[in-house]
């Protein structure tokens, strides 16, 4: 079946939101805390998030770009 590309764009802009809004959340939730660190929990928060968002998009533009390559599941 053929996926709408609108539906594509809303889904994971949906997705990045929810994902920013919980990293948000995790942070006021500790921000007052005396073991918290401001620019060390910033740094964290940033190269993880980039790093992750740069190998999701590797990986599902891969995945959309070639279907029927995909890597067959390994049975053991």
């Amino acid at each position: 079946a053929r996926i709408s590309l609108g539906l594509l764009m809303g889904v994971s802009l949906f997705g990045f939101l929810l994902r920013l809004a919980a990293i948000s959340g995790a942070v006021l939730a500790v921000r007052h805390q005396a073991w918290v660190e401001a620019v060390p929990l910033a740094a964290t928060l940033v190269v993880s998030h980039l790093g992750l968002l740069f190998w999701e998009t590797r990986y599902v533009s891969a995945s959309l770009a070639f279907p029927g390559l995909k890597p067959a599941s390994q049975e053991s």
